[in-house]
């Protein structure tokens, strides 16, 4: 399949309210959006780093570059018949994988629409229905955070993840166990926390968290 076009875009979209971590404070998401033609075929993907290198060692406007000036060129005109093939057009550029994973994920939705079959199905996918969770920041209260989780359960969802940091955390565990029992959730504390913490994390253990993520 001949890659004929390709165009990268950079996107800021403002948040509803601020997500909130240990380490972050975020009020708008950066989007790399490529748009990729292949004759009458095109197929759109996005890929989503920080628009600061704080969390990742890639960047928006960084990874927005890599892909107009670099990667991109290197596969327009080009023929590419598997994503293996793409993956090794690629290699010979270390790193980026923000940037390399919008490229990877427009190709794979290329080729579905080239031969006729569903994306997840050419993955390799066989359900029609998958499970999903929501995952939930540091709101400005605790019944902001109840009021948030509740809303996603009644949609139908199962697990939830909840930001975990000092000052939001058991009074945080302790509201949402209380309120959601039987409710599967797991904690993520964006390496907030150290060694002299484990007593914390000992008291962690009677919430009967899934996880404790990168604490």
């Amino acid at each position: 399949m001949r890659i004929d076009r390709i165009e990268v875009r950079h996107v800021t979209m403002p948040l509803l309210y601020p997500w909130r971590t240990a380490s972050h404070e975020i009020s708008a998401i950066d989007s790399l959006l490529v748009r990729v033609t292949s004759g009458e075929l095109e197929a759109w993907a996005e890929s989503c780093p920080f628009g600061t290198p704080d969390y990742s060692p890639e960047y928006a406007a960084g990874a927005f570059a890599m892909l107009r000036d670099w990667l991109a060129p290197a596969v327009v005109g080009t023929g590419i018949d598997s994503g293996g093939l793409l993956q090794q057009r690629l290699s010979r550029f270390k790193g980026n994988y923000f940037a390399k994973a919008t490229l990877d994920a427009a190709w794979w939705v290329l080729e579905a629409r080239r031969v006729g079959h569903p994306l997840h199905t050419l993955l390799g996918g066989r359900r029609n229905r998958v499970e999903v969770g929501a995952d939930f920041g540091v709101m400005d209260s605790l019944d902001d955070l109840v009021a948030a989780v509740d809303d996603a359960v009644r949609t139908g969802c199962r697990r939830v993840k909840l930001k975990f940091r000092p000052g939001w955390d058991l009074n945080m565990l302790e509201a949402v166990r209380s309120t959601f029992p039987d409710l599967t959730a797991h904690i993520d504390c964006n390496a907030a926390f150290r060694l002299s913490d484990l007593d914390l994390f000992r008291a962690v253990d009677r919430y009967e968290l899934a996880m404790i993520e990168q604490p």
